[in-house]
């Protein structure tokens, strides 16, 4: 089937597509390409692939079916794992853009493609087929209908891994977490009258666990609300002996005492999702009968390189230690310089590329304090993009509080001051009142984040005297090739002057001239190779 539609009749859609050629790419990185896709026709995801592979034929994903039956072509639609053949674009596509990438917390082997070996190899743990100890009948084992219904909602899974892969608990600990596909799986066998293994099964399910269980449980996937204490430990008197809280029922306790019956957002690490939040939500919603949280806002690791962060491993950075390397200010950037569920790389290239971020930001603060006038007015077209800037921040904390998109808009109101100031005079009365704006603008958005609040001036000293450090430089020797480079000017040797620059830029110091002096800054727009 062709997938060309009538130039007349369409409109341009960019798909922004995960690669990884591992034949040839030493990185995955992102390809925009751009297609055209029906105005008065709903495709599918799987149809707009199609579409881009006729421009790019060295593009790979699956398919098979394209009904959604087979399971093959389950991979990320802009954030959420699904069916590619299944998802219409009404529902994937957010302002004219698409973004695919591969299901996560599975090895890529090409592009959209990935290794399901540990999928399915979880899925080999439970056993998911008919088990039984009695001779097999004759011709078959009878269920009566009202057993049959039983398993309705429990054999339809087409094990796409869709669902597995979206658990951040599969990405973490993909040994030990069998995952929602495999559990359902389980349990399928479990509820059929058929099968004759259900201790067996969940004694399977229970050979993970990280400890023994309680010989006083009546099923060891119970959680005990209050431990009973042994010889030489710690206790607190109750109406059921000597003990101590057991599985994070302190936690719910003080929501309760402090926040009450319901909590509007609750915060924690992906590897809290179970046990620690899955009993909170537990004993929490038996105790009150309500709803417990509206919200669960799970952030992913922290990582270096390709280690996560952990005690263990004896890698952790301390916030107060990274502080008196660079500033808090860079600490707050970089924590929301990523969305909360991403993994964010903490290694010096990435504090370089906030400190870059911030300079930028911050030296358009510096400018616009020096021009503005709060009697002035900006043109229509620049309060355009103040009130643009606004409502993009706005939507972009109420999609799942993305703070990466929220920045995009802040940096993109920047580029439009830096405009104003290069295309237009200082005495300019519209560049007076656009940086009035401006400051107000970013100083207000600022304040959401706790950010750009710092006097401009003093904040670009401080970065500065960050990349010294972190560079190595001699201040005394570049104020004396400084002195040098002014004597060279005043004696008209401009050779020399112009060498002594690029000396200075080659070491990451760029030279300003002006009527007041000359004066120096470090270059904070550069890729570290540290």
């Amino acid at each position: 089937m062709s997938a060309t539609i009538p130039l007349e009749e369409v409109k341009t859609l960019t798909l922004n597509i995960y690669r990884f050629n591992p034949d040839k790419d030493e990185k995955a990185y992102m390809q925009d390409i751009e297609i055209e896709v029906p105005v008065n026709k709903d495709l599918m995801v799987l149809d707009a692939l199609l579409i881009a592979k006729e421009q790019d034929t060295s593009l790979s994903f699956r398919r098979s079916c394209g009904e959604g039956v087979c399971g093959s072509d389950g991979m990320n639609i802009n954030g959420k794992n699904g069916l590619a053949c299944v998802t219409p674009l009404s529902e994937a596509v957010k302002r004219d853009k698409l973004i695919l990438k591969p299901m996560p917390g599975l090895p890529v082997v090409r592009d959209l493609i990935v290794d399901m070996k540990q999928f399915f190899d979880q899925l080999e743990k439970v056993k998911p087929y008919l088990i039984t100890k009695d001779e097999d009948p004759e011709q078959e084992r009878m269920q009566s209908p009202e057993e049959r219904e039983e398993l309705d909602g429990l054999y339809e899974c087409i094990l796409c891994g869709c669902c597995s892969t979206a658990c951040p608990s599969f990405w973490w600990n993909p040994d030990k977490f069998l995952g929602p596909a495999a559990l359902l799986q389980s349990w399928r066998f479990i509820a059929d009258s058929r099968d004759q293994a259900t201790e067996e099964r969940l004694d399977d399910l229970d050979a993970g666990h990280r400890v023994d269980p309680h010989p006083d449980k009546r099923h060891p996937f119970d959680f005990v609300l209050w431990k009973p204490s042994k010889d030489q430990e710690p206790f607190w008197e109750s109406p059921w002996g000597n003990g101590r809280p057991g599985w994070h029922i302190e936690c719910s306790a003080m929501c309760h005492a402090h926040l009450g019956e319901h909590v509007d957002i609750h915060g924690g690490g992906i590897d809290l999702i179970f046990p620690h939040h899955e009993n909170e939500i537990a004993q929490s919603e038996c105790f009150t009968g309500k709803s417990f949280v509206s919200f669960w806002m799970h952030h992913n690791f922290i990582r270096f390189g390709e280690e996560k962060m952990s005690k263990s491993l004896g890698n952790v950075i301390k916030a107060r230690d990274y502080m008196e390397t660079y500033h808090p200010e860079v600490l707050k950037y970089l924590l929301l310089s990523v969305h909360y569920r991403s993994e964010l790389s903490v290694e010096t290239k990435q504090s370089y590329q906030c400190i870059s971020a911030l300079s930028r930001v911050y030296s358009a603060l510096r400018d616009a304090d020096s021009l503005a006038n709060d009697n002035a007015a900006a043109t229509d077209e620049f309060m355009e993009i103040i009130k643009s800037t606004y409502q993009l921040v706005k939507i972009s904390l109420n999609d799942d509080f993305n703070t990466p998109k929220a920045f995009a808009a802040i940096f993109e109101c920047v580029r439009s001051f830096n405009h104003e100031v290069t295309s237009k005079k200082p005495k300019d009365v519209t560049l007076q009142g656009a940086a009035h704006a401006f400051v107000t603008c970013i100083r207000e958005i600022g304040g959401y984040f706790s950010l750009f609040q710092e006097e401009p001036v003093l904040f670009l000293k401080s970065l500065d005297q960050i990349m010294v450090k972190q560079l190595n430089l001699d201040v005394a020797y570049i104020e004396d090739l400084l002195v040098q480079r002014s004597h060279a000017r005043a004696n008209k040797d401009f050779k020399k002057a112009d060498d002594i620059r690029e000396e200075l830029l080659a070491k990451n110091v760029l030279v300003h001239d002006s009527r007041d002096g000359t004066t120096w800054e470090i270059n904070k727009h550069f890729e570290s190779s540290q």
